[in-house]
């Protein structure tokens, strides 16, 4: 009967330890949501770290930008200035030479202008600095080749076919005319001397 009853005893022994219990079940379950918690904040924590490098990258550029935006500004009103200037300079010059290839009728000191700043900007579309150079060196040639119309040591005739010759070898390039006609008329006298 002894045997019986350790019998019975270790039956429901191995019966109460097979059971699962309900304490060691909730531990497992909170330790493995305490790691997942810990295993989020740790993405977090590297999220939050990329952004706010991401934020002081971000705040640069900003800062960059707005004084590239002053830079332009400063610009801008400095082209203003000279367009302005410009458009004075052109209305009291001479208009460019009547045997000027066709060109629109009407060509004003503002469509003149116009023209060479979208070839500027065609020419330089990111570069503004370049534009506003061009802008003002094309202008400034412009005005000076309306106004060489004569040159000592060139009749008026020659002089005339030389002008054409520039304006139809460069149109809308005034730099380059102007270069040309100079340097026609340098060759022209050298010629003549000898």
């Amino acid at each position: 009967m002894k045997t019986l009853a350790i019998a019975i005893i270790l039956v429901s022994g191995i019966a109460f330890a097979n059971q699962p219990d309900p304490q060691a079940e909730e531990i497992t379950r909170l330790q493995n949501v305490i790691a997942e918690l810990i295993l989020t904040n740790r993405q977090l924590r590297e999220q939050v770290q990329t952004l706010e490098t991401e934020k002081t990258v971000l705040q640069n550029q900003n800062q960059t930008l707005k004084k590239q935006l002053q830079t332009l500004e400063a610009e801008k009103t400095v082209l203003q200035n000279q367009n302005q200037t410009l458009k004075k300079q052109l209305q009291t010059s001479e208009p460019v030479a009547t045997e000027e290839p066709k060109r629109e009728e009407g060509s004003t000191a503002d469509a003149l202008l116009e023209r060479i700043r979208k070839r500027a900007a065609e020419e330089w579309p990111d570069n503004y600095e370049m534009q506003a150079y061009t802008i003002k060196n094309e202008t400034k040639a412009l005005i000076e080749f309306s106004r060489l119309k004569t040159a000592q040591g060139v009749p008026d005739d020659v002089m005339a076919r030389l002008r054409a010759q520039a304006i139809r070898e460069w149109p809308d390039q005034y730099g380059m005319m102007l270069y040309t006609l100079k340097n026609q008329i340098e060759a022209y006298r050298k010629l003549q001397a000898k």
